[in-house]
């Protein structure tokens, strides 16, 4: 298998998440070239602390997509990117706080000209395309997250806490859903909306009713071509509208 003939140095995408206190595993993904080297360190590093790395070799597009979406603690890649991030929290008085972050991203392959043919391109004769300065698969150029909640003082019974509503937006532009940046992959942008209302105890106890995919929007998750020159598109989709209570004690 030929490899990109312009390697750029493998970055480390730190996530905008903290591991917790009762973490067992690092979560990782991106390039594949840098996995041996990971699992060496990994072997190390659970030796002496007894916590495990666990990282999936899936490549580039597929780290950066991951670490987009929040998914892993880390990214790793071979290709070059340039982006702002945006991540804020807000308090507009004792009831009403909320959030916004949002991640702007161009990245391109830099040199990659043995790469797979798009299928519209693919003949007798291809065996490789150039896809140099082409987008890079699985990443949108615009990902934003918005969301709010509102909470007032409540009893029910004997139970003394708060009542409150709690709504959350999630956008992305669209994204190839194939290294291949083939048109026939293209996944379109979509926003989903989650939605809860729950009442939250002086105490150990919550409860909550819950919304994912408020108003049901159909969307495409993920498209794989097959293998074989076959022109087959397999695609997953996304998850309708879904609803849910849940019960929760911290002690």
């Amino acid at each position: 298998m030929k490899h990109l003939r312009t390697l750029i140095a493998v970055g480390l995408i730190s996530a905008a998440a903290t591991l917790p206190a009762t973490a067992i595993d690092i979560s990782g993904a991106g390039a594949t070239f840098p996995y041996p080297i990971y699992a060496k360190w990994a072997d190390a590093y659970k030796k002496q602390t007894n916590v495990g790395l666990n990282y999936q070799s899936i490549g580039s597009g597929g780290g950066i997509k991951q670490i987009t979406n929040k998914t892993v603690t880390f990214g790793a890649s071979d290709a070059p990117l340039k982006g702002v991030e945006l991540d804020s929290n807000f308090v507009f008085n004792e009831n009403f706080s909320g959030h916004l972050s949002s991640t702007w991203t161009d990245g391109k392959y830099v040199s990659y000209a043995d790469g797979p043919c798009p299928l519209e391109l693919i003949a007798a004769t291809t065996t490789v395309c150039d896809l140099s300065g082409k987008p890079l698969s699985g990443l949108p150029s615009w990902v934003l997250s918005v969301g709010g909640e509102y909470a007032h003082r409540a009893n029910i019974g004997a139970l003394e806490g708060e009542a409150y509503i709690h709504a959350e937006a999630y956008a992305r532009t669209k994204i190839y859903g194939d290294p291949s940046d083939s048109k026939y992959t293209v996944i379109d942008g979509y926003t989903i909306v989650n939605l809860s209302v729950g009442f939250r105890q002086e105490g150990p106890w919550e409860a909550f009713v819950w919304v994912k995919n408020l108003f049901d929007v159909n969307y495409i998750q993920n498209v794989t071509v097959q293998a074989g020159n076959s022109g087959l598109v397999v695609g997953t989709p996304s998850d309708p509208r879904t609803v849910g209570v849940t019960l929760r004690a911290r002690f």
